[in-house]
């Protein structure tokens, strides 16, 4: 399957530079199945993972349990 990497970040758009990189996107990638309403969907909680992206071939492995961790102030 290969490696698959995942990275969310955050960036403040005006709505003319939306349409752009949607259009721009649109071409090329592959839309996400959990989208509804063909917009957007809610974010409960953020996991991270190791380099070795461990706990998302946990998770693809069907044993998955999310591993708690503490608030470092980061």
């Amino acid at each position: 399957m290969g490696n698959r990497y995942r990275n969310e970040q955050k960036y403040l758009l005006n709505k003319s530079d939306v349409a752009i990189l949607k259009m721009r996107l649109d071409a090329m990638m592959e839309k996400d199945p959990h989208v509804r309403d063909g917009t957007s969907y809610l974010i409960r909680s953020v996991y991270f993972d190791d380099p070795n992206n461990s706990c998302l071939h946990e998770k693809e492995d069907g044993v998955f349990f999310p591993k708690k961790v503490e608030n470092q102030n980061i």
